[in-house]
């Protein structure tokens, strides 16, 4: 899931689903290469206390053409 993190980093939100956790569960976060490119889990990083975190979406075209990101809910 992407997002912004402290107002800086964009950042990919690792959420995970398995047995024990059928309702997922938020494994840690990597830095939002871009790219597509997979990372091994040892470069997972995790949230401190005091995080803020800030979740957008982009918006595609009926084209599937990209238009924009934008912000979701009232964080900026």
């Amino acid at each position: 899931m992407p997002a912004e993190l402290n107002g800086e980093e964009d950042i990919e939100i690792l959420i995970y689903w398995d047995e024990e956790h059928e309702g997922g569960y938020v494994a840690g976060y990597r830095p939002n290469s871009g790219n597509g490119q997979e990372f091994p889990a040892r470069n997972m990083l995790q949230f401190a206390e005091g995080d803020e975190l800030a979740f957008y979406c982009d918006y595609y075209t009926y084209d599937g053409g990209y238009d924009a990101s934008y912000y979701i809910g009232d964080f900026v």
